[in-house]
């Protein structure tokens, strides 16, 4: 009696194949090793198999991703006493990280136009501070920057692409 070394059924020492998966004989040596007893298995019931999948490519680096949270953070600076600091704050996360990685660079001009935009919007509503709908719309513009500055933050954090909303690119 053979073993299958495939399936362990055991079969008869004649049989070409294994009668329950179809594996071919295989005989064994003198060291207890088995070896194929032909060249070539028979063909698979499922065709060819698949071509492996190509290697993943490799998403930014932790200090990429850091650096491109930290692109969107850095306009938490304008709440120094530094006029248009929360513009200075991504702008220099983007001049310092703009040659060394195309992810930093996305993340932190994203954030600079971001809030160069920011501020035409708080602008804006500053000015319907005359007429009264000031009073709620530049709570929520500010309201707005601050959500959404968190959110890209977030996904820079996870390796992930942010678009803001509303933001005019000016800057590219």
């Amino acid at each position: 009696m053979k073993t299958c070394t495939t399936c362990a059924t055991e079969y008869d020492d004649g049989a070409a194949a294994c009668p329950s998966c179809g594996t071919t004989t295989f005989v064994p040596t003198d060291a207890g090793d088995v070896t194929a007893a032909h060249d070539e298995l028979p063909p698979s019931p499922l065709g060819d198999a698949p071509a492996p999948a190509p290697p993943a490519t490799t998403g930014p680096t932790g200090d990429e991703r850091n650096w491109g949270m930290i692109g969107h953070l850095a306009a938490f600076a304008g709440f120094t006493a530094i006029p248009f600091a929360h513009v200075l704050g991504p702008l220099a996360v983007w001049l310092m990280k703009r040659d060394e990685s195309e992810y930093v660079r996305r993340h932190a001009l994203e954030s600079l136009n971001f809030n160069i935009s920011i501020t035409i919007w708080a602008a804006l509503a500053g000015l319907t501070l005359f007429i009264a709908i000031g009073i709620i719309l530049l709570p929520l513009v500010l309201l707005f920057w601050f959500v959404v500055t968190i959110v890209a933050a977030i996904k820079a954090s996870n390796g992930e692409e942010y678009r803001y909303p509303a933001t005019f690119r000016w800057v590219s």
